[in-house]
Formats: structure tokens, C-alpha cells, sequence
């Protein structure tokens, strides 16, 4: 019989002056903006962060054909993203988000792009 182990988590360190300013740097304003955009929208229609696969998952269907697939696709890195961001387990990698937008991808863009493509947006290691 085997017992569970606590696990602890290694503290971070603090990034040093360069590093920061680097990683600051490696998104334009515009890119922020759109972020911040799509966190506000999300959290405008019942998200929070941290949120769950679920809310993740019902916010997507509730958008699923009203929004365009590749502007779903862009929220959902843009809520992994919010999440990584703070630390937090990115909802967005569970099998029910994944299959949720596989879903609405299937059934809104499947006869335009071919096969397949949509599938590797979103399996972030």
C-alpha cells in the first residue's frame, strides 16, 4: 500500500531587473489591450479567474455561433494566459473545454479550413 506524499512546491524567485524588463517587452500594447479586452468580456459574462473547466466550457458554448471560431480560439489563450499568469491551473487545458471547442469547431468551421487544423491551437504542453 502506498501513501500519498506532500508535495511543496518549489517559491519562485523574484526575476531580476533585465529579465523583467524583457518579458514586459515581449508583448506589444496592442496585444495587451486585447487581452485585457477579452479578460474583461469573460469576466463581464459570469467568468472569474481562477475559473473552472466548467465556467470556461459555458462561456464558450454561450458564444459558440455568435462569435467567430478564431476569435473563441483567441479568448481561450487569452484565459490560459490569465490564469499562467497568476500562478494559477489553466482551466482551458481540461477535456471538457478542449472538446466544448473542438465541438463549436466542428460544427462552425469544419467545412472551411480543411481537417485538423483548429486541434493544435489549443494542446499547450
Amino acid at each position: 500500500m502506498t501513501t500519498p506524499t506532500n508535495r511543496t512546491k518549489t517559491p519562485k524567485a523574484m526575476p531580476s531587473k533585465p529579465i523583467n524588463s524583457y518579458t514586459l517587452a515581449a508583448q506589444s500594447a496592442s496585444t495587451k489591450r486585447s487581452y485585457a479586452q477579452d479578460v474583461r468580456h469573460f469576466k463581464a459574462n459570469g467568468g472569474k479567474v481562477p475559473a473552472t473547466p466548467q465556467m470556461v466550457a459555458e462561456y464558450m458554448a454561450k458564444f459558440g455561433g455568435v462569435l467567430a471560431v478564431a476569435t473563441l480560439a483567441h479568448r481561450l489563450i487569452t484565459i490560459h494566459r490569465a490564469h499562467t499568469d497568476k500562478g494559477f491551473e489553466s482551466p482551458v487545458k481540461d477535456r471538457l473545454v478542449k472538446r466544448t471547442m473542438q465541438g463549436i469547431w466542428r460544427t462552425f468551421e469544419w467545412h472551411r479550413s480543411g481537417r485538423g487544423h483548429w486541434s493544435k491551437m489549443i494542446y499547450w504542453n
